[in-house]
């Protein structure tokens, strides 16, 4: 009797296999892709080319020297700017200490000078981006901005979430019972 009361026990956890799952009918807690959309400009209040006033813009991505933004990958970042009264361009350059120093030697041209541009990031592996423009002054006025491309937490840790059952949990529970039951506690 006590030996079929230790099997029911244990099955008890396994009635539950199967519910804490996904086969992708819609209920996936995959993290979905973000968007960022950046003005890029020289972040400081300008004045239009109609002599209008000075005119602040909502950055929501700060540029500037040692600004970062963090994004994951297959993340969305757009780089956009509109109607400048002068050009910018868009250049990749080759690290750190070539960003900070406003050098453009072996940097790769994204975007070619014009007053009105944008580019969309690749964002499909992690890679680090030092970004600036290279019309005259731009650089040195702080038009820089470092993009962090990190990976997705890889699909295997995601699968097991606090409170799911696992073969684990099962066989833990197996074992105390068998422990508790050859101790003639049952």
């Amino acid at each position: 009797m006590r030996l079929l009361a230790l099997l029911l026990m244990a099955c008890l956890p396994i009635s539950n296999a199967g519910g804490d799952h996904d086969h992708g009918h819609g209920n996936s807690e995959e993290v979905q892709p973000s968007t960022f959309d950046v003005t890029w400009m020289i972040p400081t209040a300008h004045t239009h080319s109609d002599g209008g006033d000075e005119v602040h813009h909502d950055m929501t991505v700060e540029l500037g020297e040692g600004k970062r933004l963090s994004v994951r990958v297959n993340d969305v970042v757009n780089i956009a700017w509109t109607n400048s009264p002068e050009d910018h361009d868009l250049q990749s350059l080759a690290g750190a200490d070539e960003l900070s120093g406003c050098n453009f030697t072996g940097a790769e041209e994204m975007v070619a000078p014009k007053t009105t541009g944008s580019y969309t990031l690749e964002t499909s592996q992690p890679v680090t981006y030092y970004l600036s423009c290279k019309t005259a002054g731009h650089c040195a006025a702080k038009q820089k901005l470092i993009v962090e491309v990190t990976a997705v937490a890889s699909s295997a840790s995601a699968r097991f979430r606090p409170g799911q059952k696992s073969f684990l949990t099962w066989a833990l529970s197996v074992s105390a019972l068998v422990g508790v039951w050859w101790t003639g506690v049952l």
